[in-house]
């Protein structure tokens, strides 16, 4: 009499290549399963979705797409039964590569800005390059310049890189703002300012100069003859000064009568008179 049938093991799923997988390479996923009677229906599942049947699953050129825990189910005329999972890791070189701006509106002369290059590879890459157009200007994967100013605007991009490739990251452009004549308007001002100085300097010394003038010529300019009786009186008011009011004409004073010196030789001759 026949032992009932059974199924012995867990199947077991083996893979080839059995080391690092990487993007584009060919994969072989075994199903192994020990039953009796054999296990006549195999069924393939990535998650919780089937992906395939046999004994065999092959995928001919796998992609980063194709990351995720696979198992399988052997069927027998008795029962199923799952096996484990294994995980497929693919790695993959740098992809996807772009550079994100900080601050992402206008940039004026001056500014922090920050660049970010931001890049899908696995393993994850741990080597950053920067261009300024072809010129290298840095490393790492975030790039700072503390102080902007319009020397620095241009094209600019990241390579990143780790141990299966590198990629280039599509250019970005920094243009930046800054005050073209702010240099010139300084000197405009401070010219302006000189000029306006000077002018009120040059008003106030000439105001001295007219005003001395007009001093020097009413004490020592020309006089009528005193004995005309009158002295030519000086306007200095139409003379660019308005420090004085014009000066009216001036009368001399009444000579003094000589009749005096008679009197005092009278009271001479009086006193000598006496003192005989």
């Amino acid at each position: 009499m026949a032992g009932p049938a059974f199924v012995n093991m867990i199947p077991v799923i083996s893979i080839s290549p059995s080391g690092v997988i990487v993007e584009g390479d060919a994969v072989t996923l075994n199903c192994i399963s020990d039953s009796n009677p054999p296990a006549l229906n195999i069924s393939w599942f990535k998650g919780g979705t089937i992906v395939g049947s046999g004994r065999i699953f092959s995928i001919s050129k796998i992609s980063s797409d194709d990351s995720g825990e696979y198992k399988c189910k052997s069927i027998n005329e008795h029962r199923d039964k799952y096996s484990n999972t294994v995980t497929l890791n693919i790695m993959y070189s740098p992809r996807k590569v772009s550079v994100s701006i900080s601050p992402s509106g206008v940039i004026v002369e001056g500014d922090s800005v920050t660049l970010n290059c931001i890049s899908d590879s696995n393993p994850s890459a741990l080597n950053f390059s920067w261009f300024k157009g072809r010129k290298f200007v840095g490393s790492g994967r975030i790039f700072s310049i503390s102080k902007i100013s319009s020397d620095d605007s241009g094209e600019y991009k990241c390579k990143s890189i780790n141990e299966h490739g590198e990629k280039y990251s599509d250019a970005v452009t920094l243009n930046i703002m800054y005050h073209r004549f702010t240099g010139l308007l300084v000197w405009v001002v401070i010219i302006e300012a000189f000029i306006i100085i000077t002018i009120v300097l040059y008003t106030i010394q000439k105001k001295r100069i007219n005003c001395r003038s007009a001093i020097h010529e009413y004490e020592n300019g020309p006089r009528t003859d005193p004995s005309e009786g009158t002295y030519t009186g000086l306007e200095l008011k139409s003379r660019s000064s308005d420090l004085y009011n014009t000066l009216t004409t001036v009368h001399p004073r009444p000579a003094v009568h000589q009749s005096g010196s008679s009197e005092y030789e009278n009271l001479s001759q009086q006193q000598d008179t006496t003192v005989r």
